[in-house]
């Protein structure tokens, strides 16, 4: 057993082992079945550590069983925890400066901290949302260049 008697669900431990990082994380007395697939709460905290620990191969959910994810899974994962590590910190995609940016195009900080906090919980879903929010911006532009070109042959 990696988790001792006591230890605090959703806490993690880090082994090495024939030359992979293994990163447990306990779920022993959690309400829900540790499924990255069907959890967004999971999906979400499996990618927070793995921001924390970008050096991990394979991910073991330790509850009654434990739910294995081997490194084909896992390097998916680590490239979502990189992209929100990248946008967060080094693009500093909410600061103010940067949130200016987007004035006049129909978005506000609180729908790209909604798609931020959506692509750690389920990043199929934030990439069906930023299409649906492109094609809008592209129908509006269009609309406005239509309205543009009109009054520019009427004048």
């Amino acid at each position: 057993m990696v988790f001792k008697l006591n230890s605090p669900v959703y806490s993690t431990e880090l082994q090495r082992k024939e030359g992979e990082t293994i990163l447990y994380i306990n779920y022993l007395g959690a309400s829900i079945i540790p499924s990255i697939s069907d959890s967004m709460e999971v999906m979400a905290r499996v990618v927070d550590a793995l921001t924390e620990n970008p050096e991990v191969s394979r991910i073991i959910l330790v509850q009654q069983r434990n739910y294995n994810y081997p490194f084909e899974q896992v390097s998916m994962l680590l490239e979502i925890a990189q992209l929100y590590t990248y946008l967060l910190k080094q693009e500093r995609i909410l600061a103010p400066d940067k949130l200016g940016l987007f004035e006049g195009l129909n978005f506000v900080p609180q729908e790209l901290s909604y798609l931020l906090s959506l692509l750690r919980q389920d990043p199929a879903s934030c990439y069906m949302e930023i299409s649906k929010k492109i094609h809008h911006t592209k129908e509006i532009l269009l609309i406005d260049l239509w309205f543009l070109m009109l009054q520019c042959l009427n004048a």
